[in-house]
C-alpha cells in the first residue's frame, strides 16, 4: 500500500464529514446537536481489522414530547420529574478486513471481511447524579453491508489498491444490538493552575447478535468547564462521548487520556453468526482493552475532538494490538 496516500484517508474523510454535518443543519423543530464522527487506521499506516467507522448523530432535546422516548426514559432508565432527557437518532458503519487485502481469499488465521450498517435510536436521561443512555441499532452484517462497495470507492479515489477479497465476506444477516452505558459523576476534581481537572467512571453493557460485552473504563481531563459535554464522540463499541454538548461564549478546549475493558462474549465478525454453523476459524480473546488520548477543541456552537486509540488483541492469531485515530466534528444548535 502505499501509505503517504493512506495517511489522507482522514484528512479528506473529515472534511467529507464537515460537509455532510453543516448539509443537515436546518431548522428541524427540537434539533439540540449534530455530530459526524470518523475512525480510520491509516494514521498508523495500517488497513487491516476494524479499517473504517464513521456515525452522524442528531440529538433532539424536549424528548419527552415523543411517547416512546418518554416511555423509555421513565421505565427503563428511571427518569424523574428533574431530569433531562434528549432523543438521539444516527446512522452509521463499521468495516472489518484482513491484514492482507491483496489476496482474494484472506489467509485463515486473519480476520476476515465484514461490515456493519446500521441505524441507531437512543435516549440520553441527565439524572442529578449520572447519565444513563440506552440505544437500540437495527442494521445488515457481513456481506450485505456495503463494507466493499464503500472501502474500494474511497481507494479509487486516493489511488490505494482494491481489496481484493470481498467476495469472500461474512454471510449476511439482519443485526440487533440493545446498548446501554452510564457516566457517573466524576470522582475526582480540582485544579492545576489555571486548569481544572476531573476523572469520570463509565460503565456499559451490550447485547445482540452482533456484539455482546460488559466493560468498564474511565477517563481523566485538563482543560476548562469540563461540565460543558460528556465527553469526545466515537462510534460504538467506546463507553465516552454521548454526542451533545453545551455552547460556549469563548473558545474552550480540553485534552483527555482513558482507559476502558471489555469482557466481549460475542463477537459475530470474529466468531460468525449465532444462528449459522459458520465459525470463521478464529479464536476469539475475551478481554479487550482500550486506551485513548486526544483533544477538544471548541468555540462557540463548533466543536471539534481528535482521539487515538491503541486497541488490543481481539483474536489469538492477531499480530499485536491495532491502533486508529478518530476525527469528530459537532454543531450545537
Amino acid at each position: 500500500m502505499n501509505h503517504n496516500l493512506a495517511l489522507l484517508t482522514l484528512p479528506i474523510l473529515a472534511l467529507l464529514l464537515i460537509c455532510a454535518v453543516a448539509a443537515s443543519a436546518r431548522e428541524t423543530p427540537n434539533l439540540r446537536a449534530v455530530t459526524g464522527t470518523i475512525e480510520n487506521d491509516s494514521a498508523s499506516g495500517t488497513d487491516r481489522n476494524y479499517t473504517n467507522g464513521f456515525r452522524l448523530s442528531w440529538t433532539f432535546s424536549e424528548a419527552e414530547r415523543d411517547p416512546i422516548t418518554r416511555w423509555a426514559a421513565t421505565r427503563l432508565l428511571s427518569a424523574k420529574t428533574n431530569s433531562r432527557v434528549f432523543r438521539g437518532l444516527s446512522f452509521g458503519q463499521s468495516i472489518f478486513t484482513p491484514r492482507d487485502i491483496e489476496r482474494p481469499t484472506p489467509p485463515p488465521n486473519q480476520r476476515p471481511y465484514g461490515a456493519w450498517l446500521y441505524a441507531d435510536y437512543a435516549v440520553l436521561v441527565q439524572h442529578q447524579d449520572r447519565v444513563d443512555r440506552l440505544s437500540l441499532q437495527i442494521g445488515l452484517a457481513g456481506d450485505n453491508a456495503l463494507g466493499g462497495e464503500v472501502q474500494n470507492e474511497v481507494h479509487r479515489l486516493l489511488g490505494i489498491e482494491r481489496a481484493l477479497g470481498w467476495d469472500s465476506a461474512i454471510d449476511g444477516e439482519v443485526g440487533v444490538v440493545l446498548r446501554f452505558n452510564r457516566r457517573y459523576p466524576a470522582l475526582g476534581t480540582g485544579r492545576l493552575g489555571l486548569f481544572e481537572y476531573d476523572v469520570t467512571p463509565v460503565v456499559g453493557l451490550t447485547v445482540g447478535n452482533i456484539l455482546s460485552d460488559i466493560g468498564a473504563g474511565a477517563m481523566l481531563r485538563i482543560g476548562q468547564t469540563l461540565e460543558k459535554d460528556f465527553g469526545p464522540p466515537r462510534v460504538r463499541p467506546s463507553l465516552v462521548g454521548a454526542g451533545d454538548f453545551a455552547r460556549h461564549s469563548r473558545f474552550h478546549w480540553y485534552a483527555f487520556a482513558g482507559i476502558e475493558g471489555r469482557y466481549v462474549a460475542h463477537d459475530f465478525f470474529i466468531s460468525g453468526s449465532l444462528f449459522r454453523d459458520d465459525r470463521l476459524g478464529l479464536e476469539p480473546r475475551r478481554g479487550v482493552i482500550d486506551l485513548s488520548a486526544g483533544v477538544v477543541l471548541q468555540y462557540r456552537r463548533a466543536q471539534l475532538a481528535f482521539s487515538f486509540v491503541d486497541r488490543s488483541e481481539q483474536f489469538e492469531a492477531q499480530e499485536g494490538s491495532q491502533s486508529f485515530a478518530s476525527v469528530s466534528f459537532g454543531y450545537r444548535f
